[in-house]
């Protein structure tokens, strides 16, 4: 285009000099008219050859700006339009020709007539504004157009859809606050597992000194079970040597009886006995007093008679002693029967004592027995728990180590949110103005 417009400069400055030497020699006006008109004619061809020039022009510009992928719109100062691409009629299903002249508020977006509309931020020096519609984000990029002279004759706006901005926002704020959660997270975790590591260790500690006070109970006690296994064998012996002394007893107590029946058989006899030294004595008596009638004849006579007097009266005496000492003997076999019979009451009662002691001795043994197993059983579990603590003492230094890592993966994952954050245009002051409304609209910018 320079190149023609080169040529329509000099061709008038040609034409302004041969009208100035014209004039200057003198020509008449006809003349002057005629070559005006010669001039003008030669003219036109430049002239159309201009034009078309200037039509391809806006044409090459037309189709450089309607391959623009965003919306792009020129409005004048009333805000109507006086330029649109394609990429912000072909949503509306119209030609150009058809919205130039139109109010930009046809767009029908729901910041048009608002204090966000672009041409409205841009007169309060915001040259861009958000908004959201037809479930995406827009950003909306408006600047004055101006004059040769530098003044302002429109406004140029373009709308870019940011949705996938705003997601990557909304996913680095979520980022970042479970960044931060987890940063926070591993701080407690490691506070925790050293806590858990140092009461660990002291519970194992203490887990061994119950181990070894376990063991010893558990010596003590199979010491006792045995101790009760012996009471109780002792206890059975002791049982039925009572059995045995309480049945010699009662075999003593009826033989003591039997030699009492005997004693009074005896005496019965010593009592006969007694009565016939008694009648011999009588009968010795009267044989003496017929030997002493006999007189010379009787005298040998009455010698026996009174040796059988004396035998008589030997036995009766010493029946009559033997009678006391049966008789005595008979008292003691009673006393000694009586106290028999009560040794014998005695011993059973010993012997109900003594099994009353081994149901006791059994129980205890049965008890300790009872009480081995269940320390045995103790036993293996604190050796059980002291191995889960030993275990929980490892854990705690592999979490408090897996804390450690965590809290560096933390840190890189900041570092990351901090290469995400240099994302142009992702975090401004714009954030508040950003929604998530949705339309039931048909969308009409879309980039």
């Amino acid at each position: 285009m320079s190149k023609w417009y080169k040529y329509v400069v000099s061709a008038l400055i040609l034409i302004q000099l041969v009208l100035a030497l014209l004039i200057v020699s003198g020509l008449n006006t006809r003349v002057i008219s005629i070559t005006c008109l010669i001039t003008t004619i030669a003219l036109i061809p430049l002239l159309l050859a201009i034009n078309q020039s200037i039509r391809e022009r806006y044409n090459f510009y037309e189709q450089i700006i309607d391959s623009f992928p965003n919306p792009m719109s020129v409005t004048d100062l009333d805000m109507q339009w006086t330029f649109v691409n394609k990429a912000a009629t072909d949503p509306l299903g119209v030609e150009r020709k058809d919205v130039l002249g139109k109010h930009c508020s046809n767009w029908g977006a729901e910041i048009c007539n608002t204090k966000n509309c672009g041409v409205h931020s841009l007169r309060e020096n915001r040259p861009q504004t958000f908004f959201a519609q037809w479930g995406k984000n827009f950003r909306v990029d408006t600047k004055y157009i101006h004059g040769l002279k530098g003044e302002k004759i429109g406004h140029v706006e373009i709308v870019t859809e940011i949705s996938e901005k705003v997601a990557l926002k909304n996913i680095y704020h979520e980022v970042q606050r479970i960044s931060e959660q987890v940063t926070r997270g591993s701080v407690q975790l490691n506070e925790s597992s050293v806590s858990l590591a140092a009461g660990s260790t002291e519970q194992a500690a203490s887990m061994e000194e119950i181990g070894s006070s376990t063991s010893e109970i558990l010596s003590q006690a199979n010491q006792n079970a045995q101790q009760a296994a012996e009471a109780k064998n002792l206890a059975a012996e002791a049982e039925n040597a009572a059995s045995d002394a309480s049945n010699q007893m009662e075999q003593m107590v009826s033989a003591m009886s039997e030699i009492n029946k005997s004693s009074e058989a005896i005496n019965k006899i010593i009592k006969v006995i007694d009565e016939i030294a008694f009648q011999t004595n009588l009968l010795a008596l009267n044989a003496a007093v017929e030997a002493a009638r006999a007189g010379q004849h009787g005298k040998g006579f009455a010698v026996v008679a009174e040796e059988v007097r004396n035998l008589a009266g030997r036995s009766a005496t010493a029946a009559k002693e033997t009678s006391t000492i049966i008789e005595e003997s008979m008292a003691n076999v009673k006393s000694g029967g009586t106290i028999a019979k009560s040794c014998a009451d005695s011993l059973n009662g010993i012997v109900d004592k003594i099994h009353q002691i081994v149901n006791v001795a059994n129980a205890i043994d049965q008890g300790s027995v009872q009480q081995t197993q269940g320390l045995r059983q103790i036993n293996e579990g604190m050796s059980q728990i002291d191995k889960v603590v030993q275990s929980s003492a490892a854990s705690s230094e592999e979490t408090s180590a897996a804390s450690s890592e965590l809290s560096s993966l933390a840190q890189e994952l900041q570092k990351e949110l901090e290469s995400i954050r240099a994302i142009e245009g992702l975090l401004d002051s714009s954030d508040n103005n950003s929604g998530s409304s949705q339309s039931g609209s048909q969308p009409l910018l879309e980039a």
